[in-house]
């Protein structure tokens, strides 16, 4: 291994702690999902199990590519990485302020209720898991 690559994650590292992120926000997800169906008694088709679960783990291995590569980068990849996820969680709330869905469909009641924390929880996750699988699990890679 060349000197210059000691103390960085490997590619291998981030992608695998993207997927764990992924996974975990879709866990989440899916069941504050259930939770809030039985609270609120929502009836909307969307969002589905299938979409909760593409929509949480999609976002995580680029953001884990994008953490590796801050990683090559900086020193500061962690607070520049979170920095960043935090201003996606943000800007992803403009859904709020729209009246359709993506196909032009109107939004049923309770919709944004319903996915806008789920917003939260995938950004939350990957800005936490991601640096931390990778940081905890890289030292032990083989040399």
């Amino acid at each position: 291994m060349f000197s210059m690559d000691r103390g960085k994650p490997r590619l291998g590292w981030a992608l695998l702690g993207g997927l764990a992120a992924g996974v975990a926000s879709a866990l989440t997800n899916s069941a504050y999902f259930v939770a809030y169906r039985w609270a609120t008694d929502f009836q909307g088709q969307l969002p589905s199990f299938a979409s909760i679960t593409l929509s949480s783990l999609l976002p995580s291995v680029p953001a884990a590519l994008g953490y590796f590569t801050l990683s090559r980068l900086t020193e500061r990849a962690r607070p520049i990485f979170m920095s960043l996820t935090a201003l996606i969680i943000v800007i992803s709330f403009e859904g709020l302020l729209r009246q359709t869905l993506p196909d032009g469909a109107p939004k049923p009641a309770g919709f944004d209720g319903a996915v806008m924390p789920m917003h939260v929880v995938v950004g939350l996750e990957t800005a936490l898991l991601v640096p931390w699988f990778t940081v905890r699990y890289f030292p032990f890679r083989s040399r």
